[in-house]
């Protein structure tokens, strides 16, 4: 599942302190509230957070 707007550049925008923990873990808990609505939505068998806490897709 894609990343929203605004929870895409959080992770590199906390990383310099431009974000800090509090905001970033909100934007996480958004993002992981909506994947698991879209799954559920979707009548998905498999509901997940959608990997939004994952620093890279591919890890």
């Amino acid at each position: 599942m894609l990343r929203s707007p605004e929870l895409s550049p959080a992770p590199a925008d906390h990383a310099p302190g431009r974000l800090d923990r509090v905001a970033l873990e909100v934007l996480y808990d958004r993002a992981v509230q909506d994947a698991v609505a879209r799954f559920e939505e979707l009548g998905s068998p498999v509901v997940t957070d959608g990997k939004q806490r994952k620093p890279s897709f591919a890890t």
